[in-house]
C-alpha cells in the first residue's frame, strides 16, 4: 500500500510540473491583446526591378565603428558610432558632426546607442544602457538630461518634446512621451499580451517623417504599428509578405529558451511622405552568393504591402532622404547613395 501510495504521489508531482510548464509557456505568449483589430492583408509578393539604381558609394573612414542608426533632416545625411554622430559635407567627405563628452555626468554619455536629429537644432541621444535620454540645443549650446527607463531609441516631436522607446518595459508600455516644459512622463503603446517577458522577441526600429506620427516594426513577431505622437494608434498591422511569428518561452531539462524557428523580418526601417519602406531579407543566387538586399514597402496610414524593390547591396541601415533618393550602410562598411531614375 505505502509502494502504491509514493507511486500516485510520484504521479500527481509529474501532473503538477507539466501544468505549470504548460502555464508557464502561455504567459509567454505574444499575440496581439486585441487580435481583431489587427489589419491582415493577402497580397503576392510584387517586385521592381531596377527601382533605385545605385549611384554612388563612399568608404567610410578607419575612424569609423558600426554603424547604429543613419538618419536625414532637411536633405542632409547624419549616422553614428557609439562615439560620435557623422555627416557628409558638399564634397561627400565624412566630417564628424557632433562629438558628446565621454563619461557618466551630467551631458555626458558611455556610448551613443541610437539618435534624433531636428534639423540642425536638435539633438536626441539614447544613452543605453545608462537609462536616461540626453537633449543637446545646438543653437544655444545647452545639454539637458531626462532621466528614464526607456533608452533604446528616441524621436523628436519639437524641440521641446520627445519619444522614447522600450518595447519591454516593466509598464507593459513601449514608449513613454517626454517633455522639457514640465515632468509629466506618460507612458503608451500596449499591443501585445506579455510585453515585460519579451526580452529581445519585440525588439524593433522606430521612424517619423513628419513629426506628426511615427511608424514601429519588431524585429522577430512579424507586425508593424503606426502611432500619432499623442499616443493614439493608427493601425496594427500583419503581411503576408514576409514571415510573421508569434515566439513562444520554452523550458526544457531545466533550461529556459525562446524556440529558434522564427525568422527576423525587421532589418532596418525608413519613413517616408506617404510610405515606408523595411528591409525584410537577402537575396542570392544558386551558389548561395548574396547578392543585395529586398525592400519592402507599405502605406504609412494602414500598413497595407504595395510592393517590393531590390538594393545591390547587403545593407545594415538605410534612410529616405527624399522619395527619390536613398542612402543605406553596406555590409562592406560604406556609405551608398541610390536614385530612382
Amino acid at each position: 500500500m505505502k509502494y502504491i501510495y509514493i507511486q500516485f504521489l510520484i504521479l500527481s508531482l509529474i501532473l503538477i510540473a507539466i501544468s505549470c510548464s504548460d502555464n508557464k509557456i502561455d504567459n509567454y505568449d505574444f499575440s496581439p491583446l486585441e487580435p481583431e483589430s489587427v489589419f491582415k492583408f493577402e497580397q503576392e509578393l510584387n517586385i521592381k526591378d531596377n527601382f533605385f539604381e545605385k549611384d554612388t558609394l563612399i568608404d567610410l573612414p578607419d575612424f569609423t565603428n558600426t554603424i547604429y542608426k543613419i538618419q536625414s533632416s532637411d536633405g542632409v545625411i547624419y549616422f553614428n558610432d557609439s562615439r560620435a554622430i557623422y555627416t557628409l559635407n558638399e564634397n561627400l567627405e565624412v566630417k564628424e558632426y557632433f562629438v558628446p563628452n565621454k563619461g557618466k555626468g551630467p551631458a555626458e554619455v558611455t556610448q551613443i546607442f541610437r539618435f534624433d536629429i531636428l534639423k540642425d537644432s536638435v539633438i536626441a541621444i539614447a544613452n543605453y544602457p545608462e537609462q536616461r535620454i540626453l537633449i543637446h540645443d545646438l543653437v544655444n549650446d545647452t545639454a539637458y538630461v531626462l532621466q528614464t527607463k526607456y533608452d533604446n531609441d528616441v524621436l523628436i516631436r519639437n524641440s521641446n518634446n520627445f519619444i522614447a522607446l522600450k518595447t519591454n518595459s516593466e509598464t507593459g508600455k513601449m514608449f513613454q512621451a517626454l517633455s522639457l516644459l514640465d515632468d509629466n512622463q506618460s507612458s503608451f503603446g500596449e499591443l501585445f499580451n506579455n510585453q515585460i517577458r519579451s526580452l529581445d522577441m519585440l525588439n524593433a526600429h522606430i521612424d517619423t517623417y513628419n513629426r506628426e506620427n511615427f511608424v514601429i516594426a519588431f524585429n522577430s513577431v512579424g507586425y508593424m504599428a503606426g502611432f500619432n505622437f499623442d499616443g493614439s494608434i493608427t493601425f496594427l498591422a500583419e503581411s503576408s509578405i514576409f514571415p510573421g511569428f508569434i515566439g513562444k518561452y520554452v523550458t526544457r531539462n531545466g533550461i529556459s529558451y525562446f524556440d529558434d524557428e522564427g525568422k527576423t523580418i525587421t532589418n532596418a526601417l525608413t519613413v517616408g511622405e506617404n510610405e515606408f519602406h523595411i528591409f525584410t531579407r537577402l537575396f542570392g543566387n544558386k551558389k548561395g552568393e548574396i547578392l543585395g538586399s529586398i525592400i519592402d514597402v507599405f502605406d504609412l496610414r494602414s500598413g497595407q504591402y504595395i510592393y517590393s524593390y531590390k538594393l545591390d547591396e547587403e545593407i545594415d541601415e538605410f534612410e529616405l532622404v527624399s522619395d527619390s533618393i536613398l542612402v543605406g550602410i553596406t555590409e562592406q562598411h560604406q556609405l551608398g547613395v541610390w536614385k530612382k531614375e
